[in-house]
């Protein structure tokens, strides 16, 4: 059990022990059927969640479920309790379970802005961040400001050599043409330390964004993670994970594992880790602190010296870098500041790989994060070297998947109802699984494993694509199909669509698609310049899309775009 889990138990056994001990019972040896009964009862009128209450009779049963390992004396009775009824069925309510991530996502527009600033410091302001951090870092220790964790003042010089050397600083700087050092903010503070701080956090935004990494999973990094498989033209991140990690005895292991696999991430990722290895000296790509010998003056960095840095403090962080922002485009006029989540206004660090599935999984357009080439990076996340289920990555897409299915049959549900139209060899089996799957509405996933389980279902195997929609069947499938990590599921290439493929469907949406590429045909079809084998092919694919289109028409009414 974790923590709480045991916590929690324990509470809910001592008010059952406690009520228990009301009724004058000294121990389960003297506890009756009728006494579970009226317990029942007693917790069924407790005003509190219903959760609560199937939590205080669950323990119950856990207790009757080790009667055999109790002295005799000391044991409910062998009966189970309520006589074996569900606990459900006892408070006529059913427990609400989510078939959600409980996670929030970032809101889209949100991701956007702050993935696009968080790149803009590892990409353009890293240098510069850098290299006013190192100089602070010389001046700090010049200072004497600290020194092997305690603060010792610089030796004594003879008056009138402090005036003399500032004399010969400052000329020198007159002479280079240099500003002076430690610019101050307006409230007194100096930037270098503090915008260093801001490229770190920006550095794990990028990371833990771009890798579907678990916030520990990235804070634990150590300096030369990022490997390179020139073999396969992949960057590579290898470092340690938790999720399932035991030892031989079943024990779960607190210093976790280096995974086998390492996460295959984007080019953007190994420049994060390189700014972080330039930035300071640390085994932690992530230290506590930010001076290369693990002290900084600023109180809020003095925790965990020589240590990575928390959970908690990387959300601080992230808060602190969201605030940075909106206040540096308030003070310039910028129009691009990060706008606030409207559905969950703090940002922290589970949701960033919470979101990165739900973006995999639907590919929008017109955002920074499509840049990253999504569709390509989560075949190599889901299968090649990040392909098992060690990460719990693939499982966040199943319920991705398992949502994102269900949206486009929900879309396709709404549109038939409303008249449109089907065509194609698999339009009957498009029609008889888009009403078939209405079944699946209100559905609750369990599990991760009942979700991909779910995605197998032939009901939900509708994949739209441009100009046709894919009604698979795999044993019919003219394309080459796609296995996904566990090999239990099949999707169809569709990028490899085959015109003659038995599985194809096309709704009035497919062909709205299809008469855009007969207008692109067109003049290159009547380009009296064009040579005569571009010509004859061109003609070939306008009869052809034509054709579709004349069949498609003949289904029934005309569509709106014809």
């Amino acid at each position: 059990m974790a923590i709480t889990t045991i916590t929690s138990t324990f509470r809910n056994l001592r008010l059952f022990t406690e009520w228990l001990n009301g009724r004058g019972r000294a121990c389960f040896g003297e506890v009756s059927l009728a006494d579970l009964d009226d317990y029942a009862a007693h917790v069924e009128a407790t005003e509190t969640s219903h959760a609560q209450r199937e939590d205080r009779l669950s323990i119950v049963n856990r207790v009757w479920s080790y009667r055999d390992l109790l002295p005799e004396a000391d044991r409910l009775p062998q009966t189970p309790p309520w006589r074996g009824e569900r606990i459900q069925d006892i408070l006529q309510q059913r427990r609400a379970i989510r078939e959600e991530n409980r996670t929030p996502r970032i809101h889209p527009e949100t991701m956007s802005a702050l993935l696009a600033w968080s790149l803009r410091f590892v990409e353009t302001f890293a240098e510069d961040i850098t290299a006013a951090f190192d100089e602070y870092l010389v001046l700090s220790e010049r200072s004497g400001r600290s020194r092997g964790g305690r603060t010792i003042p610089p030796p004594r010089r003879p008056k009138g050599v402090l005036t003399d050397e500032l004399r010969v600083l400052l000329s020198g700087y007159r002479e280079q043409g240099r500003p002076l050092p430690g610019i101050r903010d307006n409230d007194g503070t100096l930037e270098a330390g503090f915008l260093a701080r801001h490229l770190s956090t920006a550095c794990f935004i990028v990371i833990s964004y771009l890798s579907g990494m678990r916030a520990g999973e990235v804070l634990s990094l150590e300096r030369g993670c990022v490997e390179r498989d020139h073999a396969h033209d992949l960057v590579l991140l290898r470092g340690r994970h938790w999720k399932g990690v035991r030892d031989a005895a079943g024990d779960k292991m607190p210093e976790g594992e280096i995974r086998a696999d390492p996460w295959v991430v984007t080019e953007a990722v190994a420049t994060a880790a390189a700014v972080l290895e330039r930035l300071h000296t640390s085994t932690w790509l992530f230290p506590a602190t930010l001076f290369t010998d693990g002290r900084d003056g600023a109180t809020i960095l003095r925790s965990r010296v020589g240590g990575s840095r928390s959970e908690t403090r990387i959300n601080h962080d992230i808060a602190e870098f969201l605030a940075w922002v909106e206040t540096y485009c308030t003070e310039h006029g910028r129009s691009d500041r990060i706008p606030p989540d409207p559905v969950h206004p703090v940002i922290y660090s589970a949701r960033l790989r919470r979101t990165l599935a739900w973006f995999i999984v639907r590919r929008p357009r017109g955002l920074v994060a499509a840049a990253i080439q999504y569709g390509h990076l989560r075949v190599q996340m889901t299968l090649g070297y990040a392909g098992n289920y060690a990460s719990g990555f693939p499982d966040d897409l199943a319920f991705e998947d398992w949502l994102a299915r269900l949206d486009t049959l929900a879309d396709a549900h709404q549109r038939l109802r409303e008249g449109e139209q089907v065509s194609g060899p698999a339009a009957e089996t498009y029609r008889h699984r888009v009403q078939a799957a209405t079944r699946f509405a209100g559905r609750v996933l369990r599990t991760k494993r009942h979700a991909t389980t779910m995605l197998a279902n032939p009901d939900l195997q509708i994949f739209p694509g441009k100009g046709m929609t894919c009604v698979l069947d795999p044993k019919r499938a003219a394309c080459r199909l796609r296995s996904e990590e566990d090999s239990t599921r099949r999707t169809p290439d569709l990028d490899d669509c085959r015109p003659n493929c038995v599985n194809i469907a096309r709704t009035d949406r497919d062909i709205e698609h299809v008469l855009v590429q007969i207008e692109q045909l067109r003049p290159l079809v009547d380009d009296p310049l064009a040579p005569a084998f571009r010509h004859a092919r061109e003609q070939h694919e306008l009869d052809r899309l034509e054709r579709i289109v004349t069949a498609h028409d003949s289904t029934g009414e005309p569509h709106d775009g014809h």
